[in-house]
């Protein structure tokens, strides 16, 4: 939404109940004669998306109700409490510039992109809550910024009018910032710029920059990288007190571990990973028993060996609590020292693991298990395709082992499935990039029965963890770190539901969903032709996993006890696991036990560093997919229509998973009205219909690198 839009908001919310003409508030918002078709476009758009009501043909006013006097006491009821005052909390926004106030104890605020202020993620903000509500959350506007999180930004700077101003990478700027006079340092237009903000007032989103440093042009080596790091906080380099204490470190095996461990260096164990990784923290076994059950080892590298509470090496993997994966690089949680050398399970190599050892029936059921600390060695490092080429031609390296694990991870797959757990086959974008990190192609990935094999085992070890803490030793009530997922919420799952019958799937699902209703409705998915494109959208229905100290079980994997073991060389939650199992073993638990409340807190920087890390890893990918279609200017694809808005279209193409957007005033032909409910824009007179799922072909038009946006345009429905 741009300035006018919010003027026209303004001016009708300061005169709710009342209907004013279009030129009365053309009038009110100072539109002249030469933007007043503009103006007409705007109302229809803003009247279509229900952020203001027409009555009839030019009648318009606010959507907001007016409050009902009810003597002294003031609203109804049925107000909330929070309407009209201000209420402080920490900004989340998303990808596509919108955002939440997070209130600690209280529901999210809804916070338009117009309405940000000048706030960025992570903000400390106050915000006036609306009497209008965004679905079923309330809404609001930021009026003051108590405490910036960051003070630095990226953009791109551009001249305007003969000054210089930067094109903000954050959707939640909506508009150019101008420079400081004097403060440019040299940049020139075109390039990427790092720019710490000046306020003008915190009350206020008029803010200005000072260039602090000049990143470089975006097609060269290194430019994408070092923005996506200062915009989400990353730092690739490491303080040199935490590289020095990594140097410290010993290697090789201490004599007084021997005694303390599983001693599986004789064990005939492997590890499968992504051809390009480095850091592999998990290797396998498997052999089959005398009673003909299967004997399972997961071995994890023991990172807690190395990395010791209260240190500076641990200080800050839990200040990071993630490695952050981009495309072309890795910004990880621990040295590289640490991740690439002493705990990496590298072939013909002793290393510090932590083992979980499974006897397992030929029908899935885990009969026993032992969790103990243990020395492995591991003999072969395969590639997911190196297991998938063995497995097809029936020979090669552990030929014989990969067998048995491929058959008993299908049966623990069709076992979790049967109870409810919900199968999400997405695919994710690769691209293929030059010798300075421009895409030359990018496709989908493909989901191998190898991802599948190390999936079913790394759910099954983190599944037995979690049951060994909270059902085995619940008399003991051990402090714990979960991770788990809420029930999607109801209005969440009824507007997924009606959206579904459009495409002609119509089901029935009690209240509240359960987790084998959602299976279900995803089986009845897989059979459409748009799979891809419905599966996103149900995972946009449930909320995100998270860590919590409280245990409430996983949803989407329909697992009553849950939690992330298997990643320590990237997780700090899985390294915090590590900890607790070895401290648990010992005989003094009062002693052993965490604090609940450094537990909650390391459970909400786990949360919070995962989603920041998702967050780059996509604004990542964005930036070379808009480069790789910067390149296709003109050339025609077919794509599939992702979603619908008042404004347009999103088309995702079929050729590439790259999406882009096609504005309604694209097509020519008719006049297309947002109906909302039905997912799609009508023609007025034709009645032709665009809805989420419908394929249309389209013309790559335009792309703007510095805003990270595609513009594509319908090759038919240009005339009348």
């Amino acid at each position: 939404m741009n300035r006018l839009n919010e003027k026209v908001l303004n001016f009708l919310e300061l005169e709710v109940g009342k209907k004013f003409k279009q030129k009365e508030i053309a009038k009110a918002v100072g539109v002249k004669g030469h933007n007043y078709r503009k103006f007409k476009r705007i109302l229809t758009e803003m009247s279509d998306a229900d952020k203001i009501r027409k009555y009839g043909k030019s009648l318009y006013s606010s959507n907001i109700s007016r409050p009902v006097e009810t003597g002294k006491r003031g609203r109804t009821r049925n107000a909330s409490k929070r309407e009209g005052k201000s209420v402080e909390g920490v900004l989340s926004v998303t990808m596509r510039g919108f955002g939440f106030l997070l209130v600690e104890g209280g529901s999210d605020i809804f916070i338009s992109s117009d309405d940000m202020s000048g706030a960025l993620g992570g903000d400390i903000v106050k915000v006036r809550v609306f009497p209008r509500k965004v679905g079923p959350s309330s809404s609001g506007k930021v009026i003051e910024i108590v405490e910036r999180k960051r003070t630095q930004i990226v953009g791109t700077l551009i001249r305007n009018r003969g000054m210089l101003e930067v094109v903000p990478d954050e959707r939640a700027l909506r508009n150019n910032i101008p420079i400081m006079k004097g403060k440019e340092k040299k940049g020139k237009p075109g390039q990427k710029v790092v720019a710490r903000i000046i306020e003008k007032s915190l009350t206020s989103a008029n803010i200005s920059v000072e260039i602090v440093e000049v990143i470089g042009y975006p097609d060269e080596q290194g430019t994408d990288f070092r923005s996506i790091c200062v915009q989400f906080g990353l730092f690739p380099k490491f303080p040199q007190n935490v590289e020095k204490e990594s140097s410290e470190l010993k290697e090789g095996i201490e004599p007084g571990e021997l005694n303390k461990r599983l001693d599986l260096r004789d064990e005939l164990c492997f590890t499968i990973d992504p051809v390009e990784a480095k850091d592999f923290d998990d290797a396998m076994s498997i052999k089959l028993l005398e009673n003909g059950n299967y004997q399972l080892g997961i071995h994890i590298a023991d990172v807690s060996h190395f990395v010791k509470e209260g240190t500076s090496l641990d200080k800050e993997a839990l200040k990071r609590a993630t490695s952050v994966y981009l495309i072309d690089n890795v910004v990880p949680m621990l040295p590289e020292r640490i991740s690439n050398g002493l705990c990496s399970l590298v072939p013909n190599e002793e290393r510090y693991a932590f083992s979980v050892i499974l006897e397992v029936t030929q029908n899935g059921v885990v009969e026993n298990y032992q969790l103990k600390p243990s020395l492995i060695k591991s003999k072969r490092r395969f590639t997911y395709h190196e297991v998938s080429d063995i497995l097809q031609k029936g020979k090669g390296d552990y030929f014989k082992e990969l067998k048995a694990m491929n058959k008993l991870a299908k049966t623990l797959s069709k076992n979790r499935k049967s109870s409810g757990s919900i199968d999400f086959d997405l695919s994710e974008a690769i691209f293929r990039l030059d010798e300075n990190g421009m895409p030359i192609d990018v496709f989908r990935s493909e989901r191998l029965d190898s991802h599948r094999l190390v999936e079913e085992f790394m759910l099954l070890a983190n599944k037995i963890v979690a049951t060994h803490i909270s059902l085995d030793r619940s008399k003991e009530k051990l402090p714990f770190l979960y991770r788990i997922h809420e029930r999607p919420k109801e209005d969440e799952i009824k507007n997924f539901l009606e959206m579904l019958k459009f495409v002609g799937v119509k089901i029935n699902v009690p209240s509240p969903i359960r987790s084998e209703d959602f299976r279900d409705i995803m089986t009845l998915i897989e059979k459409l032709p748009e799979k891809d494109l419905l599966e996103k959208i149900a995972l946009r229905s449930m909320s995100k996993a998270i860590y919590s100290e409280n245990n409430i079980g996983h949803f989407a994997l329909a697992f009553k006890h849950y939690t992330h073991f298997t990643s320590p060389i990237r997780r700090y939650s899985d390294l915090l696991i590590h900890r607790l199992l070895k401290k648990y073993s010992g005989k003094n638990l009062r002693s052993a036990r965490p604090g609940s409340d450094k537990m909650r807190k390391t459970a909400a920087q786990c949360t919070d560093r995962e989603i920041n890390a998702l967050r780059a890893e996509r604004a990542h990918a964005r930036i070379k997919e808009v480069k790789f279609l910067s390149g296709k200017i003109g050339e025609k694809f077919e794509g599939i229509i992702s979603g619908v808005i008042s404004s347009g279209l999103f088309v995702e193409l079929l050729e590439f998973p790259v999406e882009g957007f096609i504005s309604v005033s694209s097509f020519r032909d008719d006049y297309y009205v947002f109906e909302k409910e039905k997912h799609r824009l009508l023609g007025k007179d034709t009645k032709k219909s665009f809805m989420l799922g419908d394929k249309l072909e389209i013309r790559v038009k335009n792309v703007k690198i510095a805003e990270r946006q595609v513009d594509f345009s319908p090759v038919k429905y240009q005339s009348v």
